[in-house]
């Protein structure tokens, strides 16, 4: 488990100047008292949290930052290898802010956390690759594409797409399931597999390996023509702590500020956030993940405007499985004002 503290300068608020008043019957000067300090309050501690992966990669340009967020605040950044961990800390009260899986924050809700989606950060990292030159959807009948996770949010997400596309996936093609990354990838590179699901950045670990690979369908593209959003379906959000949000509002505002334009700034400087997402996540290589940026299609956009590409995704896992986001569409309450 590591932790990167990036630690702000504590200000202090003073109080204003109370004034004496005067006497009716004859005027006199007014007397100024010293000033009254407000009463010192400890600095607030703010817990962001990720699980490793693309969630993590998002945090990279923040991390990176040392700009003052706001005055009496300062921040940890913890990342942890999987979702799971980041969802016991918030049902613990122990993390304040956090970028998870959609579907994920919705079964949070679901559980009575009390939580805050603030905005979309990535939208979709999904590719179908194979060493071929081009294929289409109507190629995949009769083939075997290998993935992982059955009855999980990528599974779904393809599914949906192929019948969307005139596909049955239970009798037109053959998906195999594999237990773990470590299983997929290798099947791809020693063409075991013809066809594989590969999310980013094991995509451009991939390609490193076997540069002939080639995306054939990008889902990201197939999810935006059909729902119309900026560039596919809405994958990992930013949350934040329902008390957080009350108690704390105007941190909240900042925050948000900064991070959004710590993703842009990703988008801008590759090499550097690919550099800071090392640091995050010794495992995953600088060049690695420089590469892959593009591909994890980061775009942070705020609840306001993404709130209905948010609620089709939902409406869809829904369709396939309730228990994906916890049995039931969330309430208005769920999304940060």
């Amino acid at each position: 488990m590591k932790r990167f503290f990036l630690i702000l300068i504590v200000l202090m608020s003073f109080g204003g100047l109370f004034a004496i008043g005067q006497k009716e019957t004859a005027p006199a000067p007014a007397m100024a008292q010293e000033p009254a300090a407000a009463p010192a309050r400890e600095p607030v501690t703010v817990h962001i949290m990720a699980p490793s992966g693309t969630p993590a990669l998002a945090m990279s340009g923040f991390a990176a930052s040392d700009k003052e967020i706001f005055p009496g605040y300062t921040h940890e950044i913890e990342v942890v290898k999987a979702a799971d961990l980041v969802a016991s800390k918030m049902i613990k009260g122990e993390a304040d802010i956090a970028v998870i899986p959609s579907n994920l924050a919705s079964v949070l809700y679901s559980k009575g956390v009390d939580i805050k989606v603030a905005g979309i950060v990535i939208w979709g990292n999904l590719y179908l690759v194979s060493a071929d030159s081009d294929a289409t959807w109507e190629d995949m009948k009769g083939q075997e594409i290998y993935m992982l996770g059955r009855g999980l949010t990528p599974d779904i997400v393809l599914r949906h797409l192929m019948t969307k596309n005139g596909l049955d996936p239970e009798t037109d093609m053959t998906l195999h399931y594999v237990g773990a990354s470590s299983e997929l990838a290798p099947s791809f590179i020693t063409g075991k597999s013809r066809f594989s699901i590969m999310p980013e950045p094991m995509l451009t670990v991939v390609k490193s390996k076997k540069p002939d690979t080639n995306v054939m369908i990008d889902l990201q593209k197939e999810w935006s023509a059909l729902y119309g959003t900026q560039m596919g379906y809405p994958q990992v959000t930013l949350v934040v702590s329902g008390a957080l949000a009350r108690d704390h509002g105007d941190y909240v505002q900042a925050f948000l500020k900064e991070f959004a334009a710590s993703v842009a700034w990703m988008g801008e400087n590759p090499g550097e956030a690919g550099a800071m997402g090392a640091t995050l996540m010794p495992e995953l290589p600088a060049p690695v993940l420089t590469k892959s940026l593009p591909g994890c299609n980061m775009i942070y956009t705020p609840i306001g405007e993404a709130r209905k590409s948010l609620e089709d995704y939902y409406g869809v896992l829904l369709d396939f499985n309730a228990n994906t986001i916890g049995g039931a569409l969330p309430g208005d309450d769920f999304y940060l004002e």
